[in-house]
């Protein structure tokens, strides 16, 4: 489901048990020659990675990365997990994951379907900073983000934003969403 570099090692993230001859619960790190377990696995589905220097950051859904109690997205540095503030969603039900990741400077972007991040209203975006999240304006109706791409302040997110008027892809521009128009030629 997803897959990301960080130095010269690929991480990957999916539904599976086993890389290679190793066993990796939903999460495996290729080191040029061979497949490495990640040590403690997120518990559950990892659905997405990004990669910032030696940070990398998971969101799937789960509660729990190794033994830090994450609530879908943690970030792995070193071999040591870590929880981003309380996480996002609430628990681990089908209603709250994070099914996107995209980093740009010192901000991590989060897309998926949940209605808060770190205890703060976010619908289906969210924003870490490296110590809290924050909600994205008023966020992304309908039924969740897919694909995120970061650049400076410039977010795009591609998903079902039912009840808008640009459905499949939105813009942010660091303050507001536009609708970018996927029918136009």
């Amino acid at each position: 489901s997803a897959i990301t570099v960080s130095g010269s090692d690929v991480y990957v993230g999916g539904l599976f048990t086993q890389a290679g001859a190793t066993e990796a619960n939903y999460m495996a790190r290729w080191d040029g020659s061979q497949w490495n377990s990640v040590g403690s696995n997120p518990g559950q589905l990892t659905f997405a990675l990004a990669a910032s220097g030696a940070h990398v950051y998971v969101g799937g859904l789960f509660g729990a990365a190794g033994d830090v109690l994450a609530n879908n997205v943690g970030r792995l540095s070193g071999g040591v997990w870590s929880s981003l503030g309380s996480g996002v969603g609430i628990g681990t039900s089908a209603n709250n994951y994070v099914n996107a990741l995209a980093v740009s400077g010192n901000q991590l972007y989060a897309g998926g379907t949940f209605t808060q991040a770190g205890g703060a209203s976010a619908s289906n975006m969210a924003r870490w900073d490296g110590s809290q999240w924050s909600n994205m304006g008023p966020g992304l109706p309908g039924s969740g983000v897919y694909a995120l791409a970061a650049s400076g302040s410039d977010v795009y997110a591609g998903g079902m934003f039912a009840g808008s008027s640009w459905r499949n892809l939105a813009h942010w521009d660091g303050s507001s969403w536009s609708g970018i128009d996927l029918h136009r030629g």
